[in-house]
């Protein structure tokens, strides 16, 4: 029953979590905004005052996220300036796959085929797409706002911790560091798969490089999936230019490039830094995923890292713990979570053993 309680709570506190989700998702991004840049504002802060380290910080973010938003603005006009021509090119190949199917017999496929309006498709969804910039743009400055306000208390709050729950402070130190070594280590192979995607479209004569360069960035942060994301838009010009060659150099291409970061790059330095399980990195893009929307995959791993680590101090959660992780004989002791010991008896201890000191 405590076990069936438990859950219970969680999936309510699951539904309050997606209800809350446009209060939650900005606090949640600012907060892995902190960790990121707080090694180097720590760096700076010791030869110069805390508000000149501050503004630095906020200065590498502004660089950073400029320059994102700058490369998806002029990729999204130059996108919509040639939207009609790919609605052309989609039609056309519309009509030819058509003819393929009725040609050999498909009459069915052929019908539905031809009643898709795939030229109609792409040019809403596309425009759909396009028009959340500016929504983006205004979460984006939120962000930075509530950032900057985390970066002046992160001292005093550090503080208050540590006088309040000294405990609790030196428990969750390991996964304060192993969710800034993720993200420090992502955002430095995004920037690579970014770089490496858009050499690969100018290389290949995709039009509108280094606004796939930019969607291949986030994507990278998606476990599993982001690979995908970043390989349609690309593939699906080249689809529109029925250019066999290009196409098979796209594919190519971005299989070596994942091939390098995901297998070779990215296992080596990160390793365990998390101590997931593949198994529980899927199962939380979709879990997260539903509860946050986009940003929640894109915060999956360290959302999950950290639901793991406060699942493990709970006694009858601690089935919950072993599924998440990784085979504990290969996490290094140094990242191992601490676990709770589970008493055999459910009995009520006395009085003196209730007040005698822990450990």
């Amino acid at each position: 029953m405590r076990v069936i309680v438990l859950l219970a709570g969680l999936v309510i506190i699951g539904f309050g979590v997606h209800a809350s989700r446009e209060v939650i998702v900005p606090l949640l991004l600012a907060m892995c905004l902190v960790l990121a840049v707080q090694p180097l504002v720590e760096k700076v802060e010791r030869r110069v005052p805390p508000v000149l380290a501050v503004t630095c910080g906020m200065l590498t973010l502004l660089v950073g996220i400029g320059l994102f938003f700058a490369t998806l603005g002029y990729g999204a006009s130059e996108l919509l300036g040639d939207l009609p021509k790919y609605e052309t090119a989609a039609r056309d190949l519309q009509k030819s796959a058509v003819s393929w199917l009725a040609e050999r017999g498909l009459i069915r496929a052929a019908v539905a085929l031809q009643n898709t309006q795939a030229g109609a498709f792409l040019m809403t969804q596309s425009t759909g797409l396009l028009s959340i910039l500016p929504t983006l743009l205004s979460h984006a400055v939120f962000v930075l706002l509530l950032t900057l306000f985390m970066l002046i208390e992160r001292n005093s709050v550090k503080t208050r911790l540590l006088s309040a729950s000294n405990e609790f402070a030196n428990e969750n130190r390991n996964m304060i560091r192993d969710v800034q070594r993720y993200l420090g280590t992502k955002t430095l192979l995004s920037v690579f798969t970014g770089g490496l995607v858009t050499l690969l479209c100018l290389t290949l004569g995709i039009p509108n490089a280094p606004l796939w360069g930019a969607v291949a960035f986030v994507s990278n942060y998606i476990p599993v999936a982001g690979a995908l994301v970043a390989a349609t838009p690309p593939l699906a010009l080249a689809l529109l230019s029925r250019d066999t060659a290009t196409i098979v150099g796209l594919c190519i291409g971005f299989l070596i490039i994942k091939g390098v970061i995901g297998n070779i790059l990215e296992p080596r330095m990160l390793g365990n830094s998390c101590g997931l399980s593949p198994l529980a990195v899927v199962v939380a893009i979709v879990v997260w995923g539903a509860l946050l929307g986009p940003a929640g995959a894109l915060l999956a791993v360290p959302l999950t890292s950290a639901f793991r680590i406060a699942v493990s101090h709970v006694g009858d959660l601690e089935w919950l713990n072993l599924l998440l992780t990784i085979d504990p004989e290969e996490v290094p002791p140094s990242r191992r979570v601490p676990r709770p010991p589970i008493t055999a008896s459910r009995e009520p201890t006395d009085v003196a053993s209730s007040e005698a000191p822990l450990g």
